[in-house]
């Protein structure tokens, strides 16, 4: 019982690594070789539809927003809260927590709630404080995401799932959004961002229900707020001295912070 809620402990903090891998390239994630669902009193007509013309000042915006939260980039540090809302249990409460990402080379940090881990030094550390377990295995190397396309690409993608681009500024802070509320998968994505910088500040993130997909109440809807990032991941003032465990006559021990928790070793 107890290695499956480790699991699923991982599988939480996979959500987040999984987010944000793939957050910078939404458009290829979920519009690629998608198909919106058709309006109810349309589905007998067909038609070609209009086209939209997208202001290209702002999908290289767009652009250059997904760029900066590039999960390839050599280095850099995000700190925040993840909030998710499944809107097909309408009892239930919106599941948040805090999260930490700090990549240096082919080193990486990651830490949601209470869980977190570190791959760097040969060893890939996970660690379920709530359970009280750690998982030591091989470093991994982390996923490749792939290139983020050129802005003509970019639009032929927006104008082919009838995304509509659109940006609103308030106090400073603007919000660039695509929205498609009859989109197969995502209905909306959007960056906000402080305007003088373009300092991105948070994600948002609307998903279909398939079983449903006109329902608003039944979405799936992720915030990703930013209250930190930075280009620098400060590698050695935040996770160089951090030791789960080590190393004692060639067997792995727990470090004497966590000497109650239960070892793995793959």
């Amino acid at each position: 019982m107890k290695i499956k809620i480790f699991k699923k402990a991982l599988l939480r903090l996979s959500v987040l690594i999984l987010l944000l891998g793939s957050a910078s390239y939404f458009s290829w994630a979920f519009i690629k070789e998608r198909k919106a669902f058709a309006k109810k009193e349309a589905l007998a007509v067909k038609e070609k539809l209009p086209k939209i013309n997208y202001d290209k000042r702002l999908l290289l915006r767009f652009e250059e927003l997904s760029r900066q939260l590039d999960p390839n980039r050599e280095e850099y540090s995000l700190i925040g809260k993840l909030v998710y809302k499944d809107g097909t249990d309408s009892l239930a409460k919106a599941k948040q927590a805090l999260y930490e990402i700090r990549k240096k080379g082919s080193s990486y940090y990651y830490k949601l709630g209470t869980t977190e881990i570190l791959n760097a030094n040969g060893q890939n550390v996970t660690v379920d404080h709530l359970n009280k377990y750690i998982m030591i295995s091989a470093q991994k190397e982390q996923p490749q995401a792939q290139l983020f396309p050129q802005v003509k690409e970019l639009l032929k993608n927006l104008q082919r799932e009838r995304y509509e681009l659109s940006n609103t500024e308030k106090d400073g802070i603007a919000y660039i959004s695509l929205l498609n509320n009859y989109h197969i998968s995502c209905k909306e994505y959007g960056i906000s961002y402080r305007k003088e910088d373009l300092s991105p500040l948070r994600l948002f993130i609307r998903l279909t229900n398939f079983d449903d997909p006109e329902s608003v109440a039944k979405e799936k809807v992720i915030t990703l707020s930013i209250e930190q990032f930075e280009s620098r991941a400060n590698w050695n003032e935040h996770v160089g001295q951090l030791a789960f465990a080590q190393q004692v006559n060639g067997q792995w021990e727990a470090s004497a912070p966590y000497k109650d928790y239960k070892l793995i070793v793959l």
